[in-house]
């Protein structure tokens, strides 16, 4: 999972029993590239909720393909929904940035999942109307 780009599921207890195993020690030789990340991310980065029917997802039509516009929120649960919160591309497990796709590869963060026989426009009227009434 860590070399996947998702670090938070290594705990700090996780790589202490590791570094135990491996017979290295944490104090002579901290590992650095280990600690701080897993640190830094499970203090706060930024993530997105993968769940397309959550409210944190605003969706928008670009040249009729679905995206969603994901609002970056810190923490490990999206505070909407309480789904765990991406901190990379699940496509490629880039870092993120601002916007709907991710700028390494391309795809969107969050997947639709909607039905070949939805109406995509009436679809993100809908959803846009029912977001914006939330706020």
């Amino acid at each position: 999972m860590f070399e996947s780009g998702k670090p938070t599921k290594l705990s700090e207890e996780f790589v202490k029993k590791a570094a135990a195993v491996l017979e290295i020690d944490l104090a002579k030789n901290p590992a650095p590239a280990v600690v701080s990340i897993t640190a830094a991310f499970s203090e706060g980065v930024l993530g997105f909720c993968p769940d397309p029917e959550c409210p944190s997802n605003f969706p928008y039509l670009v040249g009729g393909r679905l995206v969603y516009r994901s609002h970056l929120a810190a923490g490990k649960h999206c505070a909407h929904c309480g789904e765990l919160l991406e901190k990379r591309c699940p496509a490629c497990g880039a870092p993120l940035n601002e916007g709907a796709c991710c700028a390494a590869c391309g795809s969107g963060y969050v997947t639709p999942a909607l039905d070949e026989s939805v109406d995509v426009r009436r679809y993100v009227a809908e959803r846009q109307s029912a977001i914006r009434a939330l706020a």
